[in-house]
């Protein structure tokens, strides 16, 4: 790979970390959101979607982060 792709990879792997700073604070804004719920509500069917939300943003942010070290370890190894 000539450096001008691996510049490039280094622009994705920029966009990468970018996406998963948004969705590290979109999850965080949810917690927020499920920990401000009164108790009873929690528990409720609002509670439970929000819940569901984090649990698919944690594993959102899990295959961000496996994607970008990919590129990242690609890059390293191609220099």
């Amino acid at each position: 790979m000539n450096k001008e792709r691996r510049e490039e990879l280094w622009d994705v792997y920029g966009y990468l970390d970018d996406a998963m700073g948004k969705v590290i604070d979109i999850r965080s804004d949810e917690q927020d959101s499920f920990d401000n719920l009164p108790d009873g509500l929690q528990s409720s069917k609002t509670g439970d979607s929000i819940q569901e939300a984090i649990g698919w943003l944690d594993e959102i942010e899990s295959d961000i982060q496996s994607v970008r070290d990919k590129v990242e370890k690609y890059i390293k190894n191609k220099k």
